[in-house]
């Protein structure tokens, strides 16, 4: 699933938000429920998709659609649930994310991105993956990266997969090696992470690695 999201602006600024609502001193409302939100969009997933989309492009300076003084996280709910932010499936081909969701409770554990995908005679897109602290170290990213690979080999067709890793981080390392990935090769100075140009080990798993595994 492709997920983007697309800003549309309206004159009023009035929150049309469901239920009890508590004010602060300011008089902005203080709390926003998922409810809310869904009234607005379709699932919980497009939701978490868009909110974060939003967060990150408050969080780098674009201007509110409401007035809120929160952070940037809250400030994207009330956009959403004032009905200001639309939530818009498949435009940009390129870009994917897949949430880890346990079973047992409805959880999200963590998420999954594939990026930069490239079909005709390429095939291939670059991984990224994030863990929430409380799931860490229980076998949620391991499970959820065997369904990922599967859905990126059968379903999107690709042949190949990368990830690049800084050396220093020997969770990801042991997560993408136990995946069937492969080192490659190391890339100095390849991203800029907190103000830093960080160095990374590039990892790889094509459809044949995947196959050959056993796995189908």
């Amino acid at each position: 699933m492709v997920a983007s999201a697309t800003w549309r602006e309206r004159k009023s600024h009035n929150l049309p938000f469901a239920g009890r609502r508590r004010q602060n001193r300011r008089g902005n409302v203080a709390r926003v429920t998922v409810e809310d939100c869904l009234d607005r969009v379709s699932n919980h997933f497009a939701l978490c998709i868009l909110a974060a989309e939003r967060a990150r492009q408050l969080a780098a300076g674009s201007i509110p659609l409401v007035v809120c003084h929160n952070k940037a996280a809250v400030t994207a709910l009330r956009e959403i649930g004032g009905g200001r932010v639309s939530f818009k499936e498949n435009v940009d081909e390129t870009v994917r994310t897949f949430l880890a969701v346990r079973r047992d409770d409805g959880a999200i554990v963590g998420a999954f991105t594939l990026s930069q995908i490239f079909l005709g005679s390429f095939r291939s897109a670059y991984l990224g993956y994030w863990v929430g602290a409380p799931h860490a170290r229980q076998g949620y990213m391991a499970e959820g990266i065997e369904l990922l690979l599967r859905h990126a080999f059968r379903t999107l067709g690709l042949h190949r997969v990368e990830a690049n890793l800084q050396p220093g981080n020997g969770a990801s390392r042991a997560l993408v090696r136990r995946a069937g990935f492969r080192l490659e090769g190391f890339s100095p100075r390849y991203l800029r992470i907190a103000g830093r140009w960080r160095d990374h080990e590039r990892w790889a798993i094509t459809v044949e690695d995947f196959r050959a595994s056993g796995r189908r």
